[in-house]
């Protein structure tokens, strides 16, 4: 598999392992919605690995931010840890539709990919063809096919 040299490969191992230990496989999911959960734990690793530089290159580069950046900072790692944080609970909760209830199942992944990767502001508050158009003023910031990068593509 020709990996791209622009992904952080401690990145991919971290969000590996979290996947695996908070959701288990995205094989069950639809592709787009486990490419989706990929980028989002590989994003937090991202941000993981950005705090260790910070702290090891000392208080002086955190101090030199200036507060637009570190408010900026700190409200993408905040957003990063709440997806982080509800997103197994809302997978589980996506898995147990898939076998009770089709319509639900199929209209909950558009949701949530209305949430996590196009970013729609209370999408849940939106109809279906609303969240649909506004997709389309929305540009997923996403590695495409990282999911096959971390799960090696296999079950």
């Amino acid at each position: 598999m020709k990996v791209c040299k622009m992904v952080n490969q401690d990145a991919i191992v971290h969000a590996r392992e979290a996947i695996k230990g908070k959701i288990g496989s995205l094989h069950d999911l639809s592709p787009e919605l486990a490419n989706t959960v990929a980028n989002i734990f590989y994003n937090d690793a991202l941000f993981y690995f950005d705090f260790l530089d910070k702290v090891r290159t000392g208080p002086s580069i955190i101090t030199a931010m200036n507060k637009g950046e570190l408010k900026a900072f700190n409200n993408d790692r905040a957003y990063s840890l709440y997806m982080v944080a509800a997103l197994p609970e809302q997978i589980s909760n996506l898995r147990k539709l898939k076998t009770e209830d089709q319509r639900s199942y199929l209209y909950s992944i558009e949701l949530l990919l209305d949430i996590y990767k196009y970013r729609i502001d209370r999408a849940h508050k939106k109809s279906l063809l609303i969240r649909r158009i506004l997709r389309r003023f929305h540009r997923p910031t996403e590695i495409p096919n990282l999911n096959d990068l971390i799960n090696d593509n296999t079950p």
